[in-house]
């Protein structure tokens, strides 16, 4: 049979990795394919399901309206991309970034008020707010919007 060893790791080290010392033969659920497909073989999608923003039930805002945006913060995963729209508003230093280095800690952000929005697949947010606030009744605090 075929042994596989797993190791999860932030993206930008798991690139760096597979890329610099070929220590990696195969990586899941990378995306940004754009920037990746011309070094790297890509299958099929394997996992699928809408991105969404996800926002605090206290402080929900038009995310496509800029000037409702204006001041605001998202929390994006070390090394991940985020829309392209919303990179737009980083870089025009309309929204601000604040980058974490696990998914979860985006959920906490939001619950403390120290960030505004976060994008994650909807079924993967769900399943962090499930194991991370077990005890809070954790999906009536949170709002998801799509694009």
């Amino acid at each position: 049979g075929i042994s596989v060893d797993f190791a999860f790791r932030p993206w930008k080290r798991t690139l760096h990795e597979s890329s610099a010392n070929g220590s990696m033969d195969a990586v899941a659920v990378w995306g940004g394919y754009l920037e990746w497909h011309k070094d790297y073989y890509g299958s099929d999608p394997v996992f699928a399901g809408p991105l969404v923003i996800w926002m605090s039930k206290d402080k929900v805002f038009n995310w496509k309206d800029p000037s409702e945006c204006k001041g605001k913060t998202i929390a994006q995963l070390r090394g991940e991309k985020i829309d392209t729209y919303l990179s737009e508003l980083v870089d025009q230093k309309i929204l601000k970034l604040h980058q974490t280095n696990k998914e979860e800690v985006k959920f906490k952000l939001l619950l403390k008020g120290r960030v505004d929005m976060a994008v994650l697949n909807l079924n993967a947010g769900l399943d962090i707010i499930q194991k991370t606030f077990k005890k809070r009744s954790p999906t009536a605090r949170f709002a998801t919007c799509q694009g």
